[in-house]
C-alpha cells in the first residue's frame, strides 16, 4: 500500500469508529477508551478479590469437613 492508501484506510477506519461510538474527534474516542480501560481494570481487581474470598471460603469449608 502507498502512504496515501494507508491514510485513506485510517480515515475510513476512524469514520467507522466515530459512527459506532457517536463521537466526532480523536479526543472523544481517546476519552472513551481511557474510561473503558479504567472500568475494565476495576472489574479485573474486583474479580481477583472475589477469587481470593472464594479460596478462603473453600479452605474454611475443607476445615469444617
Amino acid at each position: 500500500l502507498t502512504p496515501v492508501d494507508k491514510v485513506k484506510q485510517y480515515q475510513q477506519a476512524f469514520e467507522k469508529v466515530k459512527a459506532a461510538t457517536g463521537t466526532s474527534t480523536v479526543e472523544e474516542v481517546e476519552a472513551l477508551l481511557v474510561a473503558a480501560e479504567e472500568a475494565n481494570f476495576s472489574l479485573f481487581n474486583y474479580v481477583n478479590e472475589l477469587n481470593g474470598e472464594i479460596e478462603k471460603l473453600e479452605e474454611q469449608i475443607a476445615g469444617v469437613r
